[in-house]
């Protein structure tokens, strides 16, 4: 099981956010969360990423009961996380190789040296999603689809058995924006794919 929610709810300054949700996804299994702008859905990944906690109700993910067991970073590291907010705290002088390195390690910038396994690894993905040409480029100088395409590299590097791309191609172009789902279509095809959710507003993308 990648995530259970038993009525769950949850309340923010007074007002109810989500209420009564009721949620299984098996592992293998991809969603989409689909849902107008301000209908949950960020509370919701927030409080599958243990950000939030439910007020009440039961969560369960990766097999981590909240309120019964460590959370946090533990729970985090096996979570890849695709999101505006993340790609907001990266660092922009930072390259294009740097940033998927530090998926390995689920740091903002890098601050460990990395293996040869590690490279070999960020290299081979950076490959497969087409990237590899621009990996010395500062993180800056990416067009909003490279970026995406980087961020889907990072988030595969500590091989998470959650995939949440949160809204991934909104303010795109048309053609980065085909890019991006083609990368994202190609990962849910691997047996090995990990189990995904995508958000979107966007019924087309679907």
């Amino acid at each position: 099981m990648v995530l259970q929610l038993e009525r769950a709810s949850l309340k923010r300054n007074g007002e109810w956010i989500l209420k009564d949700i009721d949620w299984t996804v098996k592992k293998g299994e991809h969603w989409a969360l689909y849902g107008l702008n301000g209908a949950g859905k960020t509370a919701l990944l927030n409080m599958l990423c243990a950000y939030y906690f439910p007020t009440t109700g039961k969560v369960t993910v990766l097999g981590r009961e909240f309120g019964k067991m460590e959370l946090g970073e533990k729970l985090r590291r096996k979570i890849g996380l695709i999101s505006a907010a993340l790609q907001q705290k990266l660092y922009p002088e930072d390259s294009a190789f740097e940033i998927v390195l530090s998926g390995a390690f689920a740091s903002i910038g890098l601050y460990e040296s990395p293996s040869q396994s590690v490279r070999e690894k960020a290299i081979a993905l950076l490959e497969e999603f087409g990237s590899i040409r621009y990996a010395d480029r500062r993180y800056e100088t990416l067009s909003q689809g490279e970026k995406q395409k980087v961020l889907i590299s990072r988030a595969l590097m500590a091989d998470p058995e959650l995939l949440i791309l949160d809204e991934p191609v909104t303010g795109l172009d048309f053609i980065a924006r085909e890019q991006v789902l083609e990368t994202v279509e190609q990962i849910a095809k691997k047996d090995s794919a990990p189990s995904m959710l995508y958000v979107t507003h966007h019924a087309e993308e679907i």
